[in-house]
């Protein structure tokens, strides 16, 4: 008897109860963007299970039974559902930019220890950190913080500088705490800049103006 089976990459992440807790603590300060998100999400499938019982209705009080007025107001419905279900697939997707881009770790408590080792015995030693890639840099023993370096590249980077303290022989290393390496938070023009946001408001407000004009022409009909 052969074995089938699919070669699949296992899911090995926890995920349990207090993952779902600092989720909830990550967006709280953006609760209102997650809940248009959440509506905009529960709109587009409610939408979904109608669109199903309008098809249904199309096909067999309008098509089949040959009732043009049915079939008809049908498809005017369905239309306009159909401008209503694209308003929310755009709402959520903006939402979810935006979450995705607003919704960050705290950088402050993202910290790791560097060790610079040293392969032959020096008298000294400086360890160079840029100064964007981190919000702290913090010398152990032994080991001191000197004047700040600027790299003549073409951002003219800012190197934060760590030199060690007395002779190091081959082995020792230089420890030193590093907060926050995640960057600087960058301009976003999806977030942050009003024309989007008037971009996205006026794009609603165009399938809104569609849909009552399909509603009124259903009414004078």
């Amino acid at each position: 008897m052969s074995e089938q089976y699919f070669e699949e990459e296992e899911f090995s992440t926890a995920f349990n109860g207090s993952t779902l807790i600092r989720i909830l603590g990550q967006v709280r300060p953006y609760w209102k963007w997650v809940l248009g998100f959440v509506l905009c999400v529960a709109c587009v499938s409610a939408l979904g299970s109608l669109f199903t019982f309008l098809e249904k209705r199309i096909i067999d009080e309008g098509i089949i039974a040959a009732n043009r007025d049915s079939l008809k107001q049908s498809l005017m419905i369905y239309g306009a559902l159909m401008l209503v279900s694209s308003g929310c697939v755009l709402g959520f997707v903006y939402l979810t930019g935006v979450l995705g881009y607003r919704v960050q770790y705290d950088r402050t408590a993202d910290r790791i220890r560097l060790r610079t080792t040293v392969p032959i015995a020096t008298d000294d030693v400086i360890v160079r950190v840029p100064r964007d890639f981190v919000t702290g840099v913090r010398p152990v023993a032994p080991a001191h913080r000197i004047e700040d370096q600027v790299f003549e590249d073409a951002q003219r980077t800012v190197l934060q500088l760590v030199r060690s303290e007395g002779r190091l022989d081959a082995g020792q290393s230089v420890l030193i705490e590093l907060d926050g390496m995640a960057g600087v938070r960058q301009r976003n023009p999806l977030t942050e800049q009003p024309g989007a946001s008037i971009a996205v408001g006026t794009a609603l407000l165009a399938l809104g103006a569609l849909g009552l004009v399909l509603a009124r022409r259903r009414g004078d009909a």
